[in-house]
C-alpha cells in the first residue's frame, strides 16, 4: 500500500528548516486501502483535473490533500494552481512563501522496488516590492469605470483590461473611493472595504486575465455631495492607464 505525491510546503515566513504551516499534497497515484489525513471536504478542478479534497491536521501542520480519481502516469503542471486553490480555501494567504516542493512515495506496506527517477520544479521570480502574489510580473493595464448616477445613489461598472504580454492570475484592483462615498454590495469581486482605500478582489471564476483580455466586475453605492469617480487604479501594485 502507498501513494505517489507531491508535498509542496507553504509558510508565513521564509523558513527553510522545522514544520510549515500547511502542507499541499497532490496524489497522483494509491494502491491499498489508503486515505490523505483528515476527511474529504468536496472536490474541485486544478489544472485541468478534477480531484477530491481532503483537509485535516496531521498534529504539526494543517494538510490539504487533491487526490486524483484515477492514476496519473505523468504530468507538468504549476504549483501555483494548487497554491491558489488552497489560499482559496482559507488554509493560507497570498503573502505566504512557498518553501520547498518535494515529490515521491509514501509507503504503508511492501514498499520495496518503488523509486522516484526524476521529478523537477522552476521558479520565476518576480519584482521584489511587488505587493501581488510572489513570482507575477509587473502588469500593463486599462481600467474602465462606468456609472449610472441618481440622486445620493450609484452603480459602478468597472472593466480591468489586460493590455500586458502575460497573463494576469489572480487579480486585485486598488483604488480610492472619493469622500463621502460607501459600497453597499458588489458582484463579480469581493471589495472591501466599503469606504476610502479599497480593493476588489477577482472570485475563483473569473481570477484569470488573459493578455488582451478583460473581466468585469460592479458595484452599487451611496454618495453625499458631488458625485466623482475615482481618481487612478492599480492591477496587483501596477498603476493602469
Amino acid at each position: 500500500m502507498y501513494n505517489a505525491s507531491y508535498d509542496i510546503w507553504l509558510d508565513p515566513t521564509p523558513r527553510t528548516d522545522g514544520v510549515n504551516k500547511t502542507e499541499i499534497m497532490i496524489w497522483l497515484n494509491k494502491v491499498g486501502p489508503i486515505q490523505p489525513i483528515g476527511a474529504q471536504v468536496g472536490t474541485t478542478t486544478v489544472g485541468g483535473r478534477s480531484w477530491q479534497v481532503w483537509t485535516g491536521s496531521n498534529g504539526s501542520n494543517d494538510v490539504i490533500s487533491f487526490v486524483a480519481p484515477s492514476a496519473i502516469t505523468g504530468w507538468s503542471f504549476d504549483v501555483m494552481d494548487f497554491a491558489r486553490e488552497t489560499v482559496r480555501r482559507g488554509m493560507a494567504q497570498d503573502d505566504w512563501y512557498l518553501t520547498s516542493v518535494q515529490a515521491g512515495f509514501e509507503p504503508w506496506q511492501n514498499g520495496a522496488g518503488l523509486a522516484v527517477n526524476s521529478f523537477s520544479s522552476a521558479v520565476n521570480l518576480g519584482t521584489p516590492g511587488d505587493p501581488g502574489n510572489p513570482g507575477d510580473p509587473a502588469t500593463a493595464c486599462k481600467v474602465t469605470y462606468a456609472t449610472n448616477v441618481w440622486s445620493g445613489g450609484f452603480t459602478a461598472d468597472v472593466t480591468v483590461t489586460n493590455t500586458g504580454s502575460a497573463p494576469v492570475d489572480p487579480w486585485k484592483l486598488a483604488f480610492t473611493l472619493p469622500s463621502g462615498q460607501r459600497i453597499a454590495n458588489a458582484w463579480n469581486a469581493t471589495v472591501t472595504p466599503s469606504t476610502g482605500a479599497v480593493t476588489a478582489t477577482a472570485l475563483a471564476h473569473n481570477a484569470r486575465i488573459a493578455p488582451g483580455a478583460a473581466q468585469t466586475f460592479g458595484f452599487q453605492g451611496t454618495y453625499g455631495g458631488s458625485f466623482a469617480q475615482p481618481a487612478g487604479f492599480s492591477l496587483n501594485g501596477t498603476a493602469c492607464s
